[in-house]
């Protein structure tokens, strides 16, 4: 009877040590690479494109093409840029969008007017929607936060996104953007002459051509199997906090001995 009663209490001490993250969606960026729990991705943007920081925002979405569309969505969006002369030349945005109520079309990129190149790509047998657009930089609450930071936008950028539904209610964006307004290769085109696929020119066909590469070649999304420590990238120092008030409860409680409660303490304190 003892040693089933011990053996619960240690099912009960690692389940409230490592179970309660696993519930949690965590998600982080360290060494400009973005991580997260749910849905469980690694995508490493390059050293030059630094990670700015992270935008929270609600919002309330109609359908230009289906009338009867409406959804709420929260959106969790990590910004990073290269910025040049405090201007932000240069960025990636990684966001996971969630409906509150609503669902997503079959079209992901419904709200974009101009799509000078779209289609289906497949990356580590995933099946992302793409386009390539010429737009601002983000939505307002972003423009706001990266305004805040006291940097520039212009209103002329080029735009590669890959979306892809994680889930019934998570859809994940990957955004690579350039700006395009004082471009030297660009001299002589004005932002409206990025409006319609139809009316490019060779030299702004060639031009798009290689923005794609350089597109693919800033942002990497790396397979789950190569993901190196992934749970110990994603713990954050909420859930270090939460594990050793539970070893404490544990200790107070009589179930973990003095040294037990020392020697995890420590283990936890060494990952924080």
């Amino acid at each position: 009877m003892k040693k089933m009663a011990l053996a619960i209490v240690c099912i009960v001490f690692y389940a409230l040590l490592s179970g309660c993250a696993s519930l949690r969606v965590e998600r982080l960026v360290q060494d400009n690479v973005f991580y997260s729990s749910y849905p469980q991705y690694a995508i490493k943007v390059d050293p030059e494109i630094k990670f700015v920081g992270k935008v929270d925002n609600s919002m309330y979405r109609q359908s230009d093409t289906d009338p009867l569309f409406s959804a709420n969505i929260k959106s969790d969006a990590y910004f990073f840029a290269q910025i040049k002369d405090n201007r932000v030349n240069k960025g990636v945005l990684i966001k996971f969008d969630e409906l509150n109520t609503g669902y997503w079309l079959p079209d992901l990129f419904d709200k974009v007017k101009t799509k000078l190149v779209s289609g289906v790509t497949k990356i580590n047998e995933v099946s992302y929607q793409y386009v390539i657009t010429n737009m601002p930089m983000a939505n307002t609450s972003e423009i706001k936060y990266i305004t805040d930071k006291g940097y520039i936008t212009s209103n002329c950028y080029l735009w590669k996104a890959l979306k892809a539904k994680k889930s019934e209610q998570v859809l994940l964006s990957i955004i690579y953007t350039e700006d395009i307004s004082n471009n030297e290769e660009l001299k002589g085109y004005k932002c409206f002459d990025w409006n319609k696929s139809e009316l490019l020119l060779e030299d702004q066909k060639k031009f798009l051509r290689e923005f794609n590469l350089r597109a693919d070649k800033n942002i990497e999304i790396l397979k789950v199997s190569n993901i190196p420590q992934y749970t110990e990238k994603v713990q954050s120092e909420d859930d270090v906090e939460l594990k050793l008030k539970k070893v404490k409860e544990l200790f107070d409680k009589g179930l973990i001995n003095q040294e037990e409660y020392n020697n995890k303490k420590a283990e936890l304190l060494k990952k924080y």
